[in-house]
């Protein structure tokens, strides 16, 4: 994981400089934070496919906000982070290995596809990464009915964590107390959501 870390940490770093590092840093912090805790912390009901398309905002109990929206059928995967009154997004583009990046300070740029960052996956479980997994009460998440998990990863962390047709709608670090809570889901948004076209998501 360390090793996926550094390599998205090195993506959003390109190209960075002068009055561009101080965002790329503070997007750098948040999306390092964000693969820590939602590589080993999300998951999907056992055995299911999870969802294919979707997209989840969330709030960090730590601070700030994130959203995912992704269509894996097309490969397309897009991340807003909102942080200290600023927004950074990245759209990857795996057919065509390229990662669009926005910067408030900078605008977008376009850099190439490397593996290791962050998508749809990391947002899914893993049965095989669970030692002890235990079914919790259903739990109403953004108006949505959730299926809910306590279960200790193989490194020995334990997760509490719900789901709603796949998407991770909650997941909490139980020894830290560190949350991060969906308020608001969709199955539906539009293909322009993966274009330069769009700053502000609306589809949330």
């Amino acid at each position: 994981m360390k090793d996926l870390i550094q390599q998205s940490n090195k993506v959003r770093l390109t190209d960075a400089g002068g009055s561009k590092a101080c965002g790329t840093q503070v997007l750098c912090a948040v999306m390092a934070f964000m693969m820590i805790f939602t590589l080993y912390g999300c998951i999907e009901e056992p055995g299911s496919g999870g969802a294919t398309r979707g997209a989840v905002k969330y709030t960090i109990s730590t601070g700030g906000e994130t959203a995912i929206t992704f269509d894996n059928s097309k490969e397309l995967f897009r991340s807003d982070t909102w942080m200290s009154g600023m927004h950074f997004i990245s759209i990857t583009d795996q057919k065509k290995q390229v990662i669009d990046t926005y910067n408030p300070n900078a605008g977008w740029t376009t850099i190439a596809y490397t593996s290791g960052g962050v998508s749809s996956g990391d947002y899914t479980f893993n049965e095989a990464n669970a030692v002890k997994l235990e079914k919790l009460p259903d739990r109403t998440i953004a108006g949505k009915t959730c299926k809910a998990y306590k279960y200790t990863h193989k490194n020995g962390t334990e997760y509490i964590t719900a789901e709603w047709k796949g998407l991770m709608m909650y997941n909490e670090i139980v020894a830290t107390g560190v949350t991060m809570e969906a308020t608001s889901a969709t199955l539906d948004f539009p293909d322009k959501a993966f274009t330069q076209e769009i700053i502000d998501p609306t589809w949330f």
